[in-house]
């Protein structure tokens, strides 16, 4: 099994600097050395993840559903259906530190379950009523997720859907 990877960088900048005063490296009047020393130190800011793993990507996910209906000739459990499943994200890229030599910073990883239940009456031989009843985020998951992080903070989050549940009725004629 082989895997590949590609990144797309796209950077845009707009920075807006005086010369400062006095020069931080050698405390004597403010130069242009002065001047390329901070373009210097914003441009390796901004080049830091170049050539890694771009932010968001997750190494693993994986989702699995499943349903079992029950088909038995007689009986209340005819028409029966259950069903469940879960969605797994693995850690994801958040950030770069810096002064680690661009090692990266993860965000955890998170796993959300589903469920489900329905039943299907048959009336005359091509006409069915079925009533769905299905929950979301079953366990109602709520701690927010990173998604934007650096070496001295983290800064960016969002929040997953909370516990939601659906009840649908559909008639075939």
């Amino acid at each position: 099994m082989t895997s590949t990877r590609s990144a797309i960088y796209r950077v845009s900048l707009q920075v807006s600097t005086s010369i400062p005063n006095p020069d931080p490296v050698t405390g004597g009047p403010a130069t242009v050395l002065t001047a390329l020393r901070e373009v210097d130190t914003i441009y390796r800011a901004i080049t830091a993840g170049a050539g890694s793993t771009r932010r968001q990507l997750r190494e693993y996910t994986g989702n699995f559903f499943t349903a079992y209906s029950f088909r038995s000739s007689e009986g209340i459990l005819r028409g029966l259906t259950v069903g469940g499943g879960a969605n797994y994200r693995g850690k994801g890229v958040v950030g770069f530190d810096t002064t680690r030599k661009n090692a990266i910073i993860y965000g955890p990883a998170y796993t959300l379950a589903n469920a489900m239940v329905s039943y299907e009456w048959r009336f005359k031989k091509s006409r069915t009523i079925k009533v769905q009843f299905n929950v979301d985020n079953l366990f109602n998951e709520s701690k927010p997720i990173l998604t934007d992080a650096s070496e001295t903070q983290e800064f960016s989050y969002v929040f997953q859907t909370p516990r939601r549940y659906a009840f649908t009725t559909t008639v075939n004629f």
